[in-house]
């Protein structure tokens, strides 16, 4: 009777658990893009960089060379905003106000917009 209600029991688990393994398969992972959706996304990813280099320029009365010198290299894995405040802080030799901080971690927060909206275009296109 109880070697009955363990296999039982164990049948009802491993139903359970390929019944989640069986869903969790249904749902594919986000598809690669085609050459076409890579290059456009490539290129609106670039706009949003040069957009928020600018913007940065422009609200620390930095040159745009200097943001573009002090963002991180492509892939990795840092905050702009933060990389490039501390280096245009070290450069200048001062901290920046809150203020400006601020506007510079609001034109982060837009340039990530902006890429994940690229991303999504890119995905329809």
């Amino acid at each position: 009777m109880k070697i009955r209600i363990v296999s039982q029991l164990l049948l009802s688990v491993a139903i359970a658990l390929g019944a989640a393994t069986g869903q969790a398969s249904e749902t594919p992972p986000e598809a690669p893009f085609t050459p076409a959706q890579a290059a456009y996304f490539k290129a609106e990813s670039r706009k949003a960089d040069e957009r928020f280099v600018s913007d940065v320029a422009r609200i620390t009365g930095s040159s745009a060379a200097q943001v573009r010198k002090a963002m991180p290299p492509e892939g990795r894995i840092v905050n702009p905003a933060v990389r490039v405040v501390t280096t245009l802080e070290h450069q200048r030799g001062a901290e920046f106000s809150e203020q400006i901080r601020a506007e510079v971690d609001a034109a982060e927060t837009t340039r990530r917009k902006a890429i994940a909206a690229a991303r999504e275009a890119a995905h329809k296109r």
